[in-house]
């Protein structure tokens, strides 16, 4: 009782219980974008060019079902999303691979649309749904056909920024031949350390199938600590380094994200301009 004397310490508490119940309930992350979804989207008529790269350092050694090894995998992955309307995107996804031995390989391709609720709403959180699908060779992946629904829940707490994606992973085409809908949570934490530099934690997993949370496939568990730098509302930039907490799940991986989003609204004043006073 003494912890909720005041408001601030009251939020605290809501904060680190939300916090306790994700990391309770969070088959990991694809490898090949690791990242917690916000609610928020690339305006019209704006396009975000990102590059997702990371690497694992420590992965499987060995072919597993068909599946090629894992250590010292380098993954990139471009992501070019169009902004359609106010609170609406669609994104397109292409993922490479270079493992040791195998050369650089195209892996698959993936569209995502995304969608958050407006602010006329007055929702006292973000809110958002992103739903993508697409195919991925079955040398890099057990599911080659796969479909990811993922509602998408953000809050600001004072200092503090908490993102947690409830993800319903279904796949359509799998080594297993299951079709059964898994639960891959994944949530971020993080807090500004300067006016330039944001530090928090991902974290990532599986609880299995959602008729039976707990079952086959094994629990998966990874936690990222990670940096987002602030170049301008032009520019992303994350890091960060992720340990692996079951043996299901590379024991440790470094990721980057670089994103660039170009405003054609502002390049085409530019050039209206310069045609105007040559």
């Amino acid at each position: 009782m003494l912890l909720l004397a005041t408001p601030m310490a009251g939020k605290k508490v809501i904060l680190l219980t939300l916090l306790i119940l994700a990391l309770q309930l969070i088959n990991a992350q694809d490898n090949y974008e690791i990242q917690v979804y916000g609610a928020e989207t690339t305006q019209a008529p704006s396009t975000t060019f990102e590059l997702h790269s990371n690497i694992s350092v420590f992965g499987n050694n060995a072919s597993e079902n068909g599946v090629r090894p894992t250590t010292h995998a380098w993954r990139n992955t471009l992501e070019i999303t169009q902004g359609l309307a106010p609170n609406l995107e669609l994104g397109f996804y292409l993922f490479t691979n270079l493992t040791p031995g195998y050369g650089y390989q195209w892996v698959g391709d993936h569209l995502r649309l995304r969608a958050i609720a407006p602010e006329k709403w007055k929702i006292p959180f973000g809110l958002g749904l992103s739903v993508e699908g697409g195919y991925q060779r079955k040398e890099y992946a057990d599911e080659t056909w796969s479909l990811e629904i993922r509602p998408i829940i953000d809050k600001k707490f004072d200092r503090f920024y908490i993102a947690f994606n409830p993800v319903i992973g279904v796949s359509l085409q799998s080594a297993y031949n299951s079709h059964r809908p898994v639960f891959e949570p994944a949530v971020e934490l993080s807090a500004p350390i300067n006016a330039m530099v944001h530090a928090g934690l991902e974290y990532y997993g599986s609880v299995g199938g959602t008729d039976k949370l707990g079952a086959t496939p094994p629990q998966q568990h990874q936690i990222f600590i990670v940096s987002d730098w602030d170049f301008g509302t032009e520019w992303e930039f994350n890091i960060g380094a992720g340990v692996g907490l079951t043996n299901t799940v590379d024991a440790l991986i470094f990721k980057a994200i670089i994103g660039y989003t170009a405003d054609w609204r502002s390049v085409a004043g530019k050039k209206k301009a310069s045609k105007s006073n040559p």
